[in-house]
């Protein structure tokens, strides 16, 4: 994360070096934090992480659902997979690396065998 402050200590820009800020990244709380003083916040369009992994996706329907992040605790990352299964949608999710085999084996269990990519910066692969 990139922050500029002026004298006044506004922040003039602010930039991830991981994909949308604001979108599963602590660039929300800032946009919030700016937005409840009263400030406008206009965003530069730029690339989606979620939107490219979509469009090389080859799946069946168009429509997707973004959870980003799903919840850490076991328990809680089972029951919102459980409520997630029943769209008949494709999920677009995000996972850190230390817990993704631990969530793909959940996701195998409830979600059941399914078309799946993965993605990764600088890399993308499909597993049909």
């Amino acid at each position: 994360m990139i922050l500029y402050l002026d004298a006044s200590a506004l922040v003039k820009r602010y930039l991830s070096e991981a994909g949308t800020p604001g979108l599963s990244d602590p660039g929300r709380d800032l946009v919030g934090e700016v937005m409840a003083r009263g400030f406008s916040v206009t965003p530069i369009p730029g690339a989606s992480a979620a939107i490219a992994a979509v469009s090389v996706s080859a799946m069946e329907k168009p429509q997707f659902i973004f959870e980003g992040f799903l919840p850490r605790r076991a328990s809680k990352r089972r029951r919102r997979l459980g409520e997630l299964s029943r769209t008949g949608l494709q999920l677009v999710l995000f996972e850190a690396p230390h817990r993704l085999l631990e969530s793909l084996k959940d996701m195998l269990a409830i979600l059941g065998d399914r078309d799946c990519l993965g993605q990764r910066p600088g890399y993308l692969g499909r597993k049909g």
